[in-house]
């Protein structure tokens, strides 16, 4: 995970169950950091080692969101791109865990916390 700026802290931030974003935003630092990842790779190998971890992204794909030519990139694309590369996908987006044992535990045992209105 990405270390967390205690600037970020003063920010307002929604959580966002993943399985529920299709697209994230991509810009050229991104690009760059792909393919610094990529090293000596070629392209073309690495869309072979993509479509072996059964994602689909094409080497004339890749070479777009290297140039930055790419507003937006599918989340099922990264994945996969992050597997084939065997790196974690918070190096291209911000990701933060959080745990909330005890509100679990109080939801299920029906006690009001306050947290959410209906």
């Amino acid at each position: 995970m990405a270390k967390l700026d205690s600037k970020l802290l003063e920010e307002e931030k929604m959580l966002v169950d993943i399985s529920e974003v299709r697209f994230v935003t991509w810009n050229p630092d991104k690009g760059e950091l792909l393919r610094q990842l990529r090293g000596k790779k070629s392209r073309r190998q690495l869309a072979e080692d993509i479509k072996a971890v059964n994602g689909d992204c094409s080497h004339q794909n890749l070479k777009k969101l290297e140039y930055g030519h790419s507003e937006m990139v599918s989340i099922e694309i990264l994945e996969s791109l992050c597997l084939a590369l065997g790196v974690a996908l918070d190096r291209f987006i911000a990701l933060y865990s959080l745990r909330f044992p005890s509100v679990t535990k109080k939801i299920a045992k029906g006690v009001d916390i306050g947290y959410w209105s209906s």
